[in-house]
């Protein structure tokens, strides 16, 4: 059950993530991203940070790929907040 909460989490991560970067990049001429990306931005790291804990009480397979997926997500959230 934790297994499939951590999938619902990382694919709404990912969704938010998607989003964000989308949404930036509609404004291209703009200094700094808009608004709505940094609320996609945060919604989408605290969904990645609370996935990664209940990766660890998945089956050996799933616990691998959320795993992956996590740290993945996080890395992609740090390199947004790094952007100007």
């Amino acid at each position: 059950m934790t297994a499939a909460i951590g999938l619902v989490l990382a694919t709404a991560s990912i969704g938010f993530g998607g989003f964000a970067y989308r949404y930036w990049r509609h404004f291209p001429g703009d200094p700094g991203p808009p608004y709505p990306t940094y609320v996609a931005t945060h919604i989408g790291f605290i969904l990645a940070v609370l996935s990664a804990p209940l990766s660890v009480s998945a089956e050996s397979r799933v616990r691998a790929s959320l795993m992956i997926c996590s740290l993945g997500l996080l890395g992609f959230y740090f390199l947004m907040y790094r952007s100007p």
